[in-house]
């Protein structure tokens, strides 16, 4: 049981390594689109 748990937890670890490369890439996303938006907006301001 006990070697069995530690497998369990590496797995988890992975996934939760998966999950925020996932995560980082979104917020990369959000920010380029935001400043995408900021942008245009920018240009009917001048």
């Amino acid at each position: 049981m006990v070697a069995g748990s530690g497998s369990v937890i590496t797995k988890l670890t992975d996934e939760q390594a998966d999950y925020t490369k996932m995560y980082q890439t979104q917020v990369r996303l959000n920010l380029r689109v935001i400043n995408i938006n900021l942008d245009k907006h920018n240009k009917y301001i001048v």
